[in-house]
């Protein structure tokens, strides 16, 4: 157990749970803080890609918001998924 807590000091999604509060608390500057360091954890989870363009967005850092939405959707698992993260990207590039 000790080894297990030196390995993983954090529980999983730890970051982006606190990142999903602050996106409902309107600081999108810990948000956008939090979201980056899931992603350095799971670099290849869509969803936190995704909140972290969110975050972005709100913050009015648009290239940002792309890329990290471009990276939702590479990282996508499901048709679903693909058509809603480009439709998000469409409706950004055309602003």
């Amino acid at each position: 157990v000790e080894r297990l807590k030196q390995l993983r000091p954090y529980e999983p999604c730890h970051f982006f749970k606190i990142g999903k509060e602050a996106m409902r608390s309107r600081n999108y500057p810990l948000a956008r803080d939090m979201f980056l360091r899931e992603v350095g954890r799971q670099p290849n989870n869509h969803q936190f890609y995704f909140q972290l363009a969110m975050a972005y967005a709100m913050l009015g850092e648009t290239r940002l918001a792309t890329l990290n939405l471009s990276k939702a959707l590479a990282n996508s698992t499901t048709l679903e998924e693909q058509g809603l993260y480009a439709a998000k990207l469409a409706k950004i590039r055309a602003r």
